[in-house]
This record gives C-alpha cells, sequence and structure tokens, in this order.
C-alpha cells in the first residue's frame, strides 16, 4: 500500500502511552509489603501465627508483583507487534 494512504496507528500509540503508567504500578506492587517484610525481619512480631502471616504475605507479593509483571509484558508485547502505520480506513487509525 503507498506510503501516503497509510496513516498512525492510533491503537499503537495508546498502548505506548499506558506503558509507563503500567510499569509504575508493576513497580508500587512489587514493593507492597516492603514495610511488613521490615518490620518482620526486625523482629516486630515473634510467634507462630506471626509466621504463618509473613508467609501469607510473602505468597501474596510474589502472585501480585508476577501478575503485574504479566500485565506490563503483555502490552510490550502488544505494543511491538503493531505497525507504526496502519491503512487510513482501519480501525486502528482511529481515535477511540
Amino acid at each position: 500500500m503507498p506510503e501516503d494512504e497509510q496513516v498512525p496507528n492510533r491503537y499503537r500509540e495508546r498502548l505506548g502511552r499506558a506503558l509507563p503508567g503500567a510499569r509504575r504500578q508493576a513497580a508500587l506492587v512489587g514493593r507492597a509489603f516492603a514495610r511488613v517484610d521490615r518490620a518482620m525481619s526486625a523482629g516486630a512480631w515473634d510467634s507462630p501465627l506471626a509466621q504463618t502471616f509473613y508467609g501469607g504475605c510473602v505468597e501474596a507479593q510474589h502472585s501480585a508483583t508476577v501478575a503485574a509483571g504479566g500485565c506490563v509484558d503483555a502490552i510490550e508485547l502488544r505494543h511491538s507487534r503493531e505497525p507504526a502505520l496502519v491503512p487510513r480506513d482501519d480501525r486502528r487509525a482511529r481515535p477511540a
């Protein structure tokens, strides 16, 4: 298709604009339990129940971090696979 019939891929542009926010949120998720970790490491609460609680926090942090990273990865992959230009009549050429 001739280049003059191609227009910017607005969908790709929106994905690109969403990436910084998604990365920031994923980083926040990764640090969500940092205070709990510091407190428990400093001996803030020492009992069998504390260890159960802490183990649950560690599992939750891991799961949340993996999920958040997966979201960022999915957006990055989709963005990388989208062409910069699309035909003028392509749905991706229209702003949302």
